[in-house]
């Protein structure tokens, strides 16, 4: 059985070696594992793994060994183009506020407006879509591309801004 995994190991490396992947510093996704190359030789490959979510692309400390056999049964997707911009989906969830629609797509394009001054960075224009949840509250999701470095900091700009567009008006104290 060891002479068996150790030749597929070997094969493995030089499929990868021959095709060339994927390089040292590329992120990639083998299979459930996504991260970063930090080192390969003939029988393995050792990722310092991000996180199971898939927007997140932070090192988590964890890194894991993965033998060369693998390649030969499983996919490998190159991340490394996500280096630059993610793009990232926020949904704010508010009780409708009573405003016309008009109304709330213009408050909706000015909370974006306001976050982008705060120092959100994205590229291109935001898409907005609105739509209900099953218990009829208005949710607002905006979708924008980001610098990777970026990205949390752009997408909570985005989600208190609108918040506090939407956020119903203060009632008189009794």
């Amino acid at each position: 059985m060891a002479a068996k995994e150790l030749i597929l190991c070997l094969s493995g490396a030089l499929l990868r070696a021959t095709s060339r992947p994927f390089s040292v510093g590329d992120w990639v996704e083998i299979g459930e594992i996504r991260g970063e190359v930090v080192d390969h030789d003939m029988l393995s490959t050792r990722i310092d793994a991000f996180p199971d979510d898939p927007g997140a692309f932070h090192r988590t400390g964890e890194v894991i060994t993965v033998p060369n056999s693998l390649f030969l049964s499983t996919p490998i997707r190159r991340l490394s183009a996500l280096r630059d911009e993610i793009v990232r989906t926020t949904s704010v969830v508010v009780d409708p506020p009573d405003l016309a629609p008009d109304a709330v797509r213009a408050a909706v394009e000015a909370a974006m407006a306001q976050a982008r001054e705060a120092g959100a960075q994205w590229a291109g224009t935001p898409t907005i879509r609105y739509s209900t949840t099953d218990l009829g509250r208005l949710r607002v999701e905006a979708t924008f591309a980001s610098p990777a470095e970026r990205v949390e900091a752009a997408q909570s700009a985005v989600t208190l801004a609108v918040l506090a567009a939407l956020r119903p008006p203060a009632r008189p104290a009794s």
